[in-house]
């Protein structure tokens, strides 16, 4: 449980800053020039910008975070203008990024950013160097047999019996150039990931069954991790500035200036997602 002293206050001084940023011309103008430079349509950059201020009114934290709304002004607009900057969606229904209120040192109040799976893939896909990307639950009845990370396994399913043991994972990364990276994951890493899900599923709700790795969507689930983990791997080959996502993982993008969004993006993302996004 976090107190914030002040907090009348804080909220009349926040909510002026927001209503100025939300009129702010020259800021909407940059959120909204980030999409189209990523060949997304302005209705849906307009969209966007109107989701992003949506989140913020919508958001009412909870005891373990605050509000959206009652971090600084520069936070969100910084932050929201790294995250248009890679064209990913504020909406959650899209599982790109996640953002909400987060307490720092001395209880001062921060914006939070988590990147989804879905949001790992646009980023990839985004950068201009990368034609397709190929992921895989192997099964046991399949036929599978790896070639090396740089190149593309052979395999071939016998069905999606989710009944069968797990084997492994893999993912096919092929570049434009046509050159082929290849990520694998062991079914032991796999099934731990899908454990601690469980797991933690059971603790916050009290009925693991309410994992969706207890459900339909567990091969999708694991697709997911799988994704996240070969991103990781291979996040210098999507980006200009190497490396975006470390093992720690949260953007905190407080700062103005556009080369420290990219050094702040460079230190990025978290090894566990939240719980919306792990279940994303």
């Amino acid at each position: 449980m976090h107190t914030v002293s002040n907090t009348g206050a804080t909220n009349m001084l926040n909510t002026n800053e927001l209503i100025a940023l939300y009129k702010d011309e020259s800021f909407k103008t940059a959120f909204i020039a980030n999409y189209i430079e990523k060949g997304v349509h302005l209705h849906v950059a307009q969209k966007e910008f109107i989701t992003a201020f949506d989140l913020i009114a919508n958001d009412i934290g909870n005891q373990d975070r605050p509000a959206i709304k009652l971090s600084p002004a520069r936070s969100i607009k910084s932050t929201f203008l790294m995250i248009s900057s890679y064209g990913l969606s504020f909406d959650p229904n899209e599982k790109e990024v996640y953002v909400y209120g987060e307490y720092r040192d001395n209880e001062k109040i921060g914006l939070g950013v988590t990147l989804g799976y879905r949001g790992m893939r646009r980023i990839a896909m985004y950068s201009g160097k990368v034609k397709v990307i190929t992921s895989e639950i192997v099964y046991e009845s399949d036929s599978f047999t790896w070639l090396g990370a740089d190149k593309a396994p052979s395999f071939a399913s016998t069905g999606r019996n989710q009944d069968d043991n797990i084997s492994c994972g893999f993912v096919t990364i092929r570049l434009i150039d046509n050159s082929v990276v290849s990520f694998k994951m062991s079914a032991a890493e796999l099934l731990q990931i899908e454990n601690d899900n469980i797991k933690m599923e059971a603790e916050f709700s009290g009925d693991p069954n309410n994992s969706l790795y207890k459900s339909a969507w567990r091969e999708r689930c694991l697709r997911a991790a799988l994704w996240r983990s070969a991103y990781r791997e291979y996040q210098h080959l999507f980006t200009d500035t190497g490396k975006v996502i470390n093992n720690e993982g949260k953007l905190e993008p407080e700062t103005e200036s556009s080369s420290a969004f990219e050094t702040m993006m460079a230190e990025a993302l978290a090894e566990h997602d939240n719980q919306q996004a792990v279940n994303g």
